[in-house]
């Protein structure tokens, strides 16, 4: 988490708004791998402050997923869809790997939330299963050889 503190030191020192938003994401995902929810959720928070604030109109869906299972996690579960949402409308149209398999891995965990599971929207929304999630976020962190368990 050092090396993310300091980056971001740097960034704002420098001005560099969507560097500080960047790395905040990325810490958050750090912080949320090692299971540190507080610690995620205050770099996530400042990421997605950063990133609505900042002119450039540039975003990461890391933020707004890991912001969706956050949210989930508090029993939160029209903020978290609304977090899922931002997350997907981010993800879908680059089908970057890395994005892609986080947003899937957070599919898989919301689902397995019951009050999330129940919302209304959820069927028309999420169409497969938790497992079926699961296993697709499997799959693409390990061809992006991320092996880490989250």
């Amino acid at each position: 988490m050092d090396y993310f503190e300091n980056c971001l030191a740097k960034c704002f020192d420098m001005n560099l708004f969507w560097g500080r938003a960047l790395f905040h994401s990325n810490a958050a995902y750090v912080a949320l791998s090692l299971k540190k929810f507080t610690l995620a959720e205050s770099h996530v928070d400042e990421a997605i402050r950063l990133f609505e604030t900042t002119p450039s109109g540039r975003k990461s869906s890391i933020a707004y997923s890991i912001k969706a299972y956050l949210e989930g996690l508090k029993d939160n579960p029209s903020v978290a869809l609304k977090y899922l949402l931002y997350g997907e409308a981010l993800c879908n149209p680059i089908h970057k790997k890395s994005w892609m398999a986080l947003q899937f891995w957070v599919k898989s965990e919301l689902l397995r939330i019951p009050s999330f599971s129940h919302l209304e929207q959820i069927p028309l929304l999420l169409k497969k299963e938790a497992s079926y999630y699961k296993q697709a976020s499997e799959q693409l962190f390990k061809s992006i050889h991320f092996n880490r368990e989250l």
